[in-house]
């Protein structure tokens, strides 16, 4: 349901008439730094070019100008702003106007809208007011940003976690080193599909931090601000529109195994709960969502067979492990990850007790304890490994216990264990 929100994000000032002669000539190339890691927004690919939305966007702006664009090549956002600074570069592609950067930069009007939404795990109550959060609540945002600055400022007790880019303030939300991250709508659509983050979700909005993305101009240069806004006056909400489509249709990966299976279950309705929140809630998006009915329709359609056969296999796969009869456990990283009711009134553990006790000692007699041991590490490696064999298991009152042990590999959350 995040392709259908991506409809509110194609908003433009309207289209005006070019003017032939405003065009500005030039011979001498504009030097552009851009943000090298911020898809689908823009990046850097491995030969240098400059590829995503802003990307095609600017250089659309650039023909109508008449400007002849260089990209400078940089490893991080950080390297860009640094540049930009020290006039080894002429112009930063796309970011917000906020007062510190108006100290040094002049900006075009702005040639891209979108709305800021705020990214948490699936478990996390819904976020109407930061300002009612906890303090000390940890914030995940990439560094030399504007988003950064202002959530610095007008929230200060929240506690903000600098990172190096949006992956890693995703994947630390989503490793729960970061209770939220604060990012933009087209952003957040495309990386949780992409990198599978079925487990995060979109909390809530912030109205007042919408993002108006413009091309900043060094203040040396003031004559490109005029020739890139009589460009940007002459793009049409449609050519926005089509640029965004370009880059925001995501194929997602097919997948076999029982326990991935119920994970894209799991996320199809998260994101099913998400789109009736956002309805409910946000109602003045609904008139932005028609532009992708259609594609959406195409795809419910597509995939209504095989929703159903998930959702029964799902439910098929959670009865036979809750009502087994045999104990089952998963163990990632020498710690117990899951326990089935059988396991917990084998051994007389609770799930918490189990969870912090070490999955190799504490219930494993340690007589019995290296051949465990060996097993598990040579069934992680993909080696032949005894499929059953007996094992004794020490009870929370201390009694040994003998069982059948049967060990096999799985995937659990994107890991084999």
């Amino acid at each position: 349901m995040l392709r259908r929100a991506l409809a509110t994000l194609a908003l433009l000032i309207c289209p005006l008439p070019a003017l032939a002669d405003t065009a500005v000539e030039r011979t001498a190339p504009v030097r552009l730094c851009v943000d090298p890691d911020w898809p689908p927004y823009e990046w850097l690919d491995e030969t240098g070019h400059h590829r995503g939305i802003a990307a095609d966007l600017v250089r659309l702006i650039a023909k109508r100008a008449g400007l002849n664009l260089q990209i400078v090549r940089t490893g991080t956002w950080d390297e860009s702003v640094s540049l930009a600074r020290t006039g080894q570069c002429d112009a930063l592609s796309f970011l917000n106007q906020t007062p510190e950067r108006d100290t040094w930069l002049r900006f075009t009007q702005p040639y891209f809208f979108d709305r800021n939404v705020i990214i948490t795990r699936a478990e996390h109550a819904p976020v109407t007011d930061l300002g009612a959060l906890p303090k000390g609540t940890t914030v995940a945002l990439p560094t030399a940003t504007s988003i950064m600055e202002r959530i610095g400022h007008d929230f200060p007790k929240l506690r903000i976690l600098p990172v190096g880019s949006e992956t890693e303030a995703f994947g630390m939300v989503e490793a729960r080193e970061a209770d939220l991250t604060l990012r933009a709508l087209t952003v957040a659509a495309y990386t949780i599909k992409s990198e599978g983050w079925f487990n995060l979700k979109i909390a809530g909005e912030l109205p007042d931090f919408g993002n108006r993305m413009r091309i900043g101009v060094v203040a040396a240069k003031p004559e490109l601000v005029r020739a890139l806004d009589t460009a940007i006056a002459t793009l049409a909400s449609e050519e926005v529109g089509e640029i965004v489509n370009r880059h925001v249709a995501i194929d997602m990966p097919t997948r076999t195994d029982y326990a991935l299976i119920a994970k894209v279950v799991a996320g199809f309705a998260v994101l099913l709960l998400l789109a009736y929140l956002w309805i409910r809630h946000l109602g003045r998006l609904n008139r932005r969502l028609a532009d992708l009915g259609a594609r959406l329709r195409e795809d419910i359609a597509a995939r209504e067979q095989a929703e159903r056969a998930l959702k029964d296999s799902e439910q098929h796969y959670r009865s036979v492990v809750e009502m087994a009869q045999e104990g089952i456990l998963v163990v990632q990283d020498g710690h117990v990850t899951y326990a089935n009711p059988a396991f917990s009134e084998l051994l007389g553990y609770d799930n918490d007790e189990l969870a912090r006790m070490d999955a190799f000692e504490s219930p494993i007699l340690s007589e019995d304890l290296p051949r465990a041991r060996t097993n598990h590490h040579r069934r992680l490696a993909g080696e032949e490994a005894e499929q059953r064999y007996p094992l004794r298991l020490v009870h929370k009152s201390g009694r040994i216990l003998w069982a059948e042990t049967s060990g096999v590999c799985i995937n659990w959350n994107g890991r084999p264990h």
